[in-house]
């Protein structure tokens, strides 16, 4: 994974990249909060299941306390989702 920095608002300027296309690329990275109606954070943290699901678009949305788990031993390593 490729540690990468971000202007974007609502990532908390930095992601961890997995993967690219010709026109995309997909991260982890913090749980994205900018639409509080949605309720990411509530939903991911929710023991219901069907709560976790659809909670992105494609990338990996984590707490960011995992985040940072990640990056400390990840970063630079490949990603491997068996």
């Amino acid at each position: 994974m490729v540690h990468m920095r971000t202007s974007q608002p609502g990532y908390g300027g930095d992601v961890l990249k997995f993967k690219e296309t010709k026109t995309e690329w997909y991260a982890i990275h913090r749980v994205w909060l900018l639409k509080p109606e949605q309720r990411r954070a509530e939903r991911l943290e929710s023991n219901d299941v069907n709560e976790r699901t659809h909670v992105t678009a494609g990338c990996v949305n984590v707490a960011p306390d995992v985040y940072e788990k990640l990056l400390d031993c990840c970063s630079g390593e490949e990603l491997e989702i068996q």
